[in-house]
């Protein structure tokens, strides 16, 4: 396999089959299928609420959790880190917009504890304030 497929598949693995962008903070059901938490809660409001949310996919059921929010529904870690990967491959391509200043620059680097670019001129600051944590 070369890498444009591997690439093309892998933002394939990372999109929401509902929005067809790139999740959103992914959620699981209980079914194991992922869906942005927007997408989740429009679908849900749609099918009338309730106490069990229908997999927009497979059609399985799945408790809401006892809080009621959809947001407590279990985060999928694996997406997120893959959603780095694809991020991280495509600034290579593109201008990235820095989590600090908001300018988009294509100098820039990644922070996996906090899952946000920094452009080199911020980078320095947020090592500083890392440290004293």
């Amino acid at each position: 396999m070369d890498l444009t497929t591997l690439f093309y598949n892998l933002r394939e693995e990372v999109s929401c089959s509902v929005c067809s962008d790139i999740f959103t903070d992914p959620k699981h059901l209980s079914c194991l299928h992922s869906f942005c938490s927007k997408c989740l809660h429009q679908w849900y409001e749609t099918c009338g609420g309730g106490e069990a949310i229908k997999c927009p996919k497979c059609q399985t059921f799945s408790r809401v959790p006892a809080s009621g929010d959809l947001k407590d529904l279990p985060t999928s870690f694996y997406l997120n880190g893959l959603i780095d990967v694809l991020a991280i491959k495509e600034c290579q391509k593109t201008q990235v917009k820095c989590g600090n200043c908001d300018k988009k620059r294509s100098e820039v680097s990644y922070c996996f504890q906090c899952c946000i670019f920094y452009c080199d001129q911020c980078v320095a600051a947020h090592n500083i304030l890392r440290r004293n944590r």
